[in-house]
């Protein structure tokens, strides 16, 4: 599971049920396998042959029909049998390349010959044999190639009784299952989401895992995808698969028991991002949040704790697999982590630190006044907020000193202030706060042995043109005028 500070559950694996059809029935109503089977055989043999694929297509007819009971539309039920179908006949194809002398230039620039692309042995397989009926009778000779006895999704079952009915409707088909298998489940859906992340077929997966037999990741399992917690922890996560090895007497040589996952736990407060979230997408309270998307961030001072890490607008973790490429084609970006993975000028929250280097550097006192009267300020620089709302300053209010400054965020001292300082001093200390650098944010135990870790991904902050983590302490370039603007003074 991955849990909030409070231990509330924000991913679980909830059992799921399919009713699956295997490939040795799917593969009939794929015309291509049809007219194979009846190419291979004696014109003496082709009504009997052909008379069995008619029945069994009957049988794949049949299960479909059963299937609209459950909601499955033909168009969907067909799409579903067309992909396994396709899935088996390109690996049927792939080994029947290679096992029929396979093309040395192909498997040199590759590499070696499992390395050659399922789409590159096919082509050149199509090149060797132009005519498609005489191919496909060659691809369909091939019976005992893996995946031959692969099991395809026609639905998901969805409650105890839909379990119950479909067990008794598909009781007379071999090829036709009920089979459990695992879901990963959101319970608060969108909150967070860019944070946790989503896990989708196992096509980024971790190294270590690949190459572990009792790790590595079978057909129809998934692993955690960029970006969020579900990849980052990706080897806490996963669990390990057991083993029991005979001998040829039936003696038991080893046994290896399996190991669940663990749990990871966040320092967020799903409560206080769910709060955020609904505040800042409420229209009475942000009118302008349609307009353009928007990240926030709580952290507890004392610890450095993230609580809320938001970024608007989210999605659904529960719809992310199916909806992944209307997700990436949406142009406000909702897949991206605004709250890490985008650089924003920080504004006011400069301007403390503008203040300690003045301080710190003797340039001010913190009783020395700087001016923000009620005027417009010269060409080039910032106004007071108060002079954009009422056209007035804080010499009217106070004495406009450090601690009024700072109560007031004026504008006005503060640019006047930074102004003041040498640029590597003003650099210094920005850098010396956090700014241009990276805060790591890594898998928070070590991953599997000889894996590298996996992080959040993150932009670290700016100061002046270049990045400043090129550049150690004390070797700053200048800050210039354009990036005294990026800091908002």
């Amino acid at each position: 599971k991955i849990l909030d500070r409070r231990g509330e559950t924000l991913a679980a694996d909830m059992p799921q049920f399919e009713l699956r059809i295997n490939y040795r029935l799917s593969c009939y109503l794929d015309d291509r396998v049809a007219q194979a089977k009846l190419a291979a055989v004696p014109m003496a043999d082709q009504y009997r042959v052909h008379q069995q694929v008619k029945a069994k297509r009957q049988d794949v007819e049949h299960i479909l029909a059963k299937c609209a009971r459950f909601g499955l539309n033909r168009a969907q039920a067909e799409a579903n049998l067309q992909s396994l179908n396709d899935a088996v006949w390109n690996i049927r194809s792939f080994f029947y390349w290679a096992r029929n002398k396979p093309d040395a230039d192909l498997i040199a620039k590759y590499g070696g010959l499992n390395s050659v692309p399922m789409s590159q042995a096919i082509a050149a397989l199509e090149r060797r044999h132009p005519e498609a009926a005489e191919r496909n009778r060659r691809i369909a000779s091939l019976e005992d190639v893996p995946g031959m006895e692969r099991d395809g999704t026609l639905l998901e079952l969805k409650t105890e009784d839909e379990v119950t009915e479909a067990q008794l409707e598909f009781t007379d088909f071999n090829d036709v299952q009920v089979l459990p298998t695992g879901a990963r489940y959101y319970p608060y859906r969108s909150a967070a989401a860019q944070t946790i992340g989503w896990v989708g077929g196992a096509t980024q997966p971790l190294q270590a895992f690949v190459n572990d037999p009792l790790t590595s990741y079978q057909q129809g399992e998934v692993c955690g995808r960029e970006d969020g917690v579900e990849y980052v922890c990706e080897g806490i996560l996963r669990g390990r698969r057991g083993e029991v090895a005979y001998d040829i007497d039936k003696q038991l040589i080893r046994q290896t028991e399996s190991q669940l996952g663990q749990d990871v736990q966040l320092t967020l407060d799903i409560d206080l991002q769910r709060r955020i979230e609904q505040r800042i997408t409420d229209p009475q309270l942000n009118p302008e949040y349609c307009r353009a998307g928007t990240a926030a961030v709580v952290l507890d001072v004392r610890s450095g704790e993230i609580l809320a890490l938001v970024s608007l607008p989210d999605y659904d973790l529960n719809l992310a697999r199916d909806r992944y490429g209307r997700l990436l084609a949406d142009p406000n970006r909702p897949t991206i982590n605004r709250a890490l993975h985008q650089i924003y000028p920080p504004g006011s929250v400069a301007k403390p630190i503008i203040l300690i280097a003045g301080l710190e550097s003797g340039v001010i006192t913190a009783e020395e006044p700087i001016s923000c009267p009620a005027a417009e300020p010269p060409a080039g620089w910032p106004r007071c907020l108060i002079y954009r709302l009422s056209h007035t300053g804080h010499d009217n209010l106070w004495t406009n000193n450090a601690r009024n400054a700072i109560k007031g965020s004026c504008n006005i001292y503060f640019s006047r202030l930074a102004d003041m300082l040498d640029p590597p001093v003003l650099q210094q200390w920005l850098l010396h706060f956090g700014y241009g650098r990276e805060i790591p944010l890594d898998c928070p135990a070590p991953p599997p042995a000889g894996t590298v870790p996996r992080r959040l991904r993150q932009w670290s902050g700016e100061i002046g043109s270049t990045m400043a983590a090129a550049h150690p302490e004390g070797e700053i370039p200048p800050l210039r005028g354009r990036d005294r603007k990026m800091f908002g003074i």
